[in-house]
């Protein structure tokens, strides 16, 4: 009996010390997984879910129909990380019967030797759409075997956000009771303040997936004076894995729009003109990028910060 149980907690051992000298591998980046979603299929969805609302907005009625209003950028970031755990976790029992019937001396010891290694993956991209970009080929639906299933919940967060950034009326009335910079008080792209498009509003939001598995496994035994690895505790080894996605999301409207190509033959202050507005409208973009990626910085650190 014992020299079985030595090569069993030995083997668990190795097993777990082999564990902890590897890192462990992401599901999602590459290989199609079953279980958790794939960098892909994130990428795939937020593209898909925004210019399915994008189609949607040219409804009037549709709270979504201030997307017809300018162009916007989004600033996406995805960050996917993994965890595995091992433990062994071994306990022996000493029992000593008392002549009364029912009654025993017990004795227990326990130990436990555990491992983790964690890996994590970002990728971060800004895209810029307004009515005008294709939605012809808009949501592609999701791909059989991939991990994510349902939707991201895009649509209501840009509905949501929406009139914020835009200032537009809907059944709950105006926003704002004060100017709102960028909104209601446009800044020249030479202002003082940081080329005024970057105070432009944003919004966004967090979506988080995690996924654990794992289990245990061990023998149980039980003899006159002793009893070993209780079964309640787990088994004498046990593996987890997480598997943790954390998409933070940005919207912004860009202040200015892009000035109309000039003539064939422009004269010279036509095409000064054109230069200086297709200047203006560049500074805006960037101003509403810097907006959208300060915006998701302040999000990230808040999850950090909370309690």
């Amino acid at each position: 009996m014992k020299r079985p149980i030595q090569w069993l907690v030995t083997a668990c051992a190795a097993a777990l010390l082999g564990a902890c000298s590897s890192l462990p591998h992401f599901d999602s980046i590459g290989a199609r997984e079953k279980l958790a979603p794939r960098v892909s299929d994130i990428v795939d969805e937020v593209q898909g879910e925004i210019l399915d609302a994008l189609a949607k907005s040219g409804d009037g009625n549709s709270p979504l129909a201030g997307l017809q209003n300018g162009q916007y950028v989004v600033n996406v970031n995805l960050t996917m990380e993994v965890t595995n755990n091992q433990g062994v976790n071994p306990t022996l029992s000493y029992i000593d019967p008392y002549a009364t019937a029912g009654t025993n001396f017990t004795a227990a010891a326990s130990g436990q030797l555990s491992g983790q290694q964690h890996r994590s993956f970002n990728v971060s991209f800004t895209l810029l759409f307004d009515r005008t970009t294709p939605t012809g080929a808009a949501h592609m639906a999701s791909e059989s075997g991939s991990g994510l299933k349902g939707d991201l919940g895009i649509e209501e967060i840009i509905a949501s956000g929406l009139r914020y950034s835009t200032g537009s009326q809907d059944k709950i009335g105006y926003p704002y009771k004060m100017p709102a910079i960028g909104v209601t008080t446009l800044l020249a792209p030479s202002d003082p303040l940081t080329n005024g498009a970057a105070l432009t509003p944003n919004f966004g939001s967090t979506v988080d997936f995690t996924l654990i598995y794992g289990g245990g496994a061990g023998p149980s035994w039980t003899l006159t004076h002793f009893t070993g690895v209780n079964p309640s505790s787990g088994g004498l080894f046990s593996a987890m894995r997480t598997n943790k996605d954390t998409l933070v999301l940005s919207f912004a409207r860009v202040g200015l729009t892009a000035p109309p190509p000039p003539p064939t033959t422009p004269s010279e202050s036509e095409s000064r003109a054109y230069s200086t507005s297709l200047q203006a409208y560049h500074q805006s973009v960037q101003g509403a990028v810097r907006s959208t990626q300060d915006n998701t910085t302040r999000m990230i650190l808040q999850r950090f910060a909370s309690p």
